[in-house]
């Protein structure tokens, strides 16, 4: 409960600041009654660039690469779970939702999702 609670005044903090981008660690849950927001969700299925990603901004080898990326879609989901009564990963749950691989031929340049989710804003 402290983790949460701690989560909680962190991102309340955050946002009575002015807009911002939060990611992750429920902060759409934090916020769902507090104020109106975009709730996107970006998502790769491809292995592949997920590994690329992982390997030049996580500084992972591409040995432990996968494992890395397993580890960290369990422990996105498991704190869902435990902290919120949103399934993680449920497109429904989502406002907009982009597959990044659709927009994106360098797994590093996001800068077309970063447009759509401008535009969305307008």
């Amino acid at each position: 409960e402290k983790i949460i609670d701690g989560y909680k005044a962190v991102i309340l903090n955050i946002v009575r600041k002015g807009p911002c981008i939060l990611m992750e660690r429920g902060a759409d849950y934090i916020l769902r009654d507090v104020i109106s927001f975009l709730n996107v969700y970006v998502y790769a299925p491809n292995i592949t660039k997920k590994i690329e990603r992982a390997v030049k901004i996580g500084g992972q080898s591409e040995e432990n690469a996968k494992a890395f990326i397993q580890q960290q879609e369990q422990s996105r989901a498991a704190f869902y779970q435990q902290y919120t009564d949103i399934t993680r990963a449920e497109l429904s749950e989502y406002d907009l939702c982009i597959n990044s691989d659709t927009f994106t031929g360098n797994a590093l340049d996001m800068s077309i999702c970063v447009d759509i989710i401008k535009s969305a804003l307008q």
